[in-house]
């Protein structure tokens, strides 16, 4: 019964296949096993509440893979030799606060395309690898060492206090990559509580400077007042001065035209004189003759 049934519906596929233009193929029905059952059409909770509860930052990966790239970007020798050089020249200042030279690097743009945590990053890279070399050579003896920056790192480290050879020679390379790790550490919290205090140097800078602004124009107004002031005496000194040899010249003018009126006096006093001496010629003249 079950084979008649079979030849019936392989009958009845080929019957429709024939009344189609393009046949369609006779495939087996696939069998389901009902205890494999499973429902794709929703996610499983477990799933969702873990994606929910652990959401991926890709912003963050990618900043972090952007770091590691520029970090691990090939220095040329030329910045290096820069980088040597500007260290040598500051290396007072670099023991007083390695981050403030490191930003000014930055600020000059002397190593174009680095950024403060680069330049730091790679200043402990060449100090880890100096002091390596360093006791390798203490150790051994050999005196040629195959590193094309040893003779300049040992320039700089001569002259700095910052490396005791005794040190080195009795300390394991642990112990130098350990300290080299916290002092770029200490150098890490540098960097990050330098903003604050910047922050505050420059509030505090901004505030002197407006004291300082405002004192010296405080001193600009009592010099002008005191330049006025003396320029109001000054003044006052000359009028007077002036009027004082004015009344001079008057009472002199006053003077000489009283001994003018008086010479002039004097002068009509003799005429009469004259004239009463000739008058009394005359007449004695007249009791003459």
């Amino acid at each position: 019964m079950a084979s008649q049934n079979k030849k019936i519906t392989l009958k009845n596929n080929l019957n429709v296949n024939m009344l189609l233009k393009n046949p369609v193929p006779i495939r087996p029905k696939p069998t389901v096993l009902e205890h494999n059952f499973i429902d794709f059409t929703s996610e499983p909770a477990s799933a969702a509440t873990t994606s929910k509860e652990m959401p991926i930052d890709l912003t963050m990966i990618l900043e972090k893979e952007v770091k590691i790239n520029d970090d691990n970007s090939k220095w040329s020798e030329m910045k290096i030799k820069i980088l040597l050089n500007y260290w040598r020249e500051n290396l007072e200042e670099w023991k007083r606060g390695k981050v403030k030279v490191y930003q000014k690097m930055v600020n000059e743009n002397l190593l174009p395309g680095r950024t403060l945590e680069q330049i730091r990053n790679k200043v402990g890279k060449l100090r880890k690898m100096y002091l390596q070399k360093k006791k390798k050579t203490n150790s051994t003896g050999e005196s040629n060492v195959e590193w094309i920056w040893y003779s300049q790192m040992e320039e700089i480290f001569s002259q700095s206090k910052a490396v005791n050879p005794d040190y080195i020679t009795g300390s394991s390379a642990s112990d130098f990559i350990s300290d080299t790790e916290n002092l770029d550490d200490k150098e890490n919290h540098e960097t990050e509580t330098d903003k604050p205090q910047k922050k505050k140097r420059r509030s505090g800078i901004d505030n002197l400077s407006g004291v300082i602004a405002a004192m010296g124009e405080s001193r600009d107004r009592f010099y002008e007042k005191k330049i006025d002031s003396k320029l109001q005496e000054s003044q006052k000194r000359f009028e007077l001065k002036e009027k004082k040899l004015n009344q001079q010249y008057e009472l002199e003018k006053n003077k000489l035209e009283i001994e003018k009126l008086r010479a002039e006096n004097e002068k009509v006093k003799l005429e009469l004189e004259m004239l009463k001496f000739h008058k009394i010629i005359n007449k004695n003249l007249y009791k003459f003759l």
